[in-house]
């Protein structure tokens, strides 16, 4: 599903092999292939909630959906694993910091 790499500091990060495709309750949608997250994922490795943090960074980045919808998906999907206590926090720090990344791909794709 995806390649891992990992840098000379030890942080991970990925591109996508294949599209991931996911179904959620406002319809389908699609991460293409070739999608990379750059940033620091080492604590989405290690507890396994790579694919939910894949989602919630495309479209973060595409802007393809609101910012609160994005934010609440990876919260329910975190909650559906089993990860009660991470998703609160996860979701919190998205409400309250991630404006501060939506802005900043915002600019980007309107350049």
């Amino acid at each position: 599903m995806y390649q891992q790499f990992t840098d000379e500091k030890g942080h991970i990060s990925i591109t996508l092999c294949a599209p991931i495709h996911f179904f959620t309750h406002k319809g389908w949608f699609v991460v293409p292939s070739k999608f990379r997250l750059d940033e620091n994922i080492d604590r989405f490795t290690k507890h396994g909630y790579v694919t939910e943090f894949i989602l919630h960074r495309f479209f973060y980045r595409t802007q393809r959906v609101k910012k609160d919808f994005a934010d609440k998906l990876i919260y329910e999907l975190m909650n559906e694993k089993g990860l009660k206590v991470r998703s609160k926090l996860f979701y919190a720090k998205s409400k309250i910091l991630g404006w501060i990344e939506w802005k900043k791909n915002k600019k980007l794709l309107t350049k």
